[in-house]
């Protein structure tokens, strides 16, 4: 089962002792959201990439068919683990790195949508 806690953080002063407090637990991490307030304490061994690996081997979809969406440090490892990986345009520089196509608007602003409709043009495109 995978683990996971969000955090609000009511400053960035004691990152530090976040750090240590969590890292000192075996199997465990952290990540701190970009330009935000917010922090992820997560296991090692499961991720949205882990999770999506799950259901693609129970369902036996090739990896080729996968599509993964994102604009953060966590969804880095998805993004890479897709067959097409889509960056949101107000995601972070690792993330649009990765990825096979970066949306034109952000999720405000049907940004998913928009850019599920470019990368089917994209996958529909003999090579």
């Amino acid at each position: 089962d995978p683990w996971t806690l969000i955090i609000q953080l009511k400053n960035r002063d004691n990152d530090e002792k976040i750090i240590k407090a969590v890292t000192r637990h075996e199997g465990f991490s952290l990540r701190f959201w970009w330009n935000s307030p917010y922090a992820e304490i997560f296991h090692l061994n499961t991720s949205k990439a882990s999770c999506i690996e799950r259901i693609r081997e129970y369902y036996d979809i090739p990896k080729e068919n996968v599509i993964a969406i994102g604009d953060a440090d966590n969804d880095i490892e998805m993004i890479q683990s897709a067959g097409f990986g889509i960056a949101m345009i107000n995601g972070t520089e690792k993330v649009k790195a990765l990825a096979n196509l970066i949306s034109k608007k952000d999720n405000n602003h049907s940004g998913v949508s928009k850019a599920l409709k470019a990368a089917f043009k994209i996958l529909k495109t003999p090579s």
